[in-house]
């Protein structure tokens, strides 16, 4: 079964995506729904991961400025997890935003996934703040 990784462009792919979220950081991490679900999603592209013709992947990507973006909201299935799917959703974002021209790209990483936002050229920036209850970390990087 293929991976494949696209910006959500109609209904039934964007609920797809809320309903990875709603898994994982409602369910699995309790977070409020009114959080996750910011009312933002609207100005932001959502990423959509598929494993064969299954949903279950998704990051947001939020637009600050002509030339700086936020990733948000990267989440994986459970079942899902340590098969290098979030690695492949990243290599599509920071692909995607280069080829829109974006330099600048930052995210409010949770404190347990810092190495892995590490590993693909992110930088830690200010301290640890409490975020939704759970441990966040500022990073950015340049591309």
């Amino acid at each position: 079964m293929g991976i494949e990784i696209k910006i959500a462009k109609i209904p039934a792919e964007m609920s797809e995506a809320k309903e990875i979220r709603r898994q994982v950081f409602q369910i699995e991490q309790g977070i409020d729904c009114k959080l996750d679900f910011d009312g933002k999603d609207e100005e932001t592209d959502l990423i959509v991961a598929y494993l064969g013709n299954k949903a279950v992947g998704t990051a947001r990507v939020r637009y600050l400025s002509d030339n700086g973006a936020k990733l948000e909201r990267l989440a994986v299935l459970k079942d899902y997890r340590k098969i290098g799917l979030g690695r492949k959703i990243m290599d599509y974002v920071i692909g995607y935003l280069k080829g829109k021209g974006i330099k600048n790209i930052t995210l409010d990483a949770q404190e347990h996934a810092k190495n892995f936002y590490e590993k693909l050229g992110f930088a830690q920036e200010g301290e640890i703040f409490k975020e939704a209850g759970i441990p966040h970390i500022k990073m950015c990087k340049i591309i």
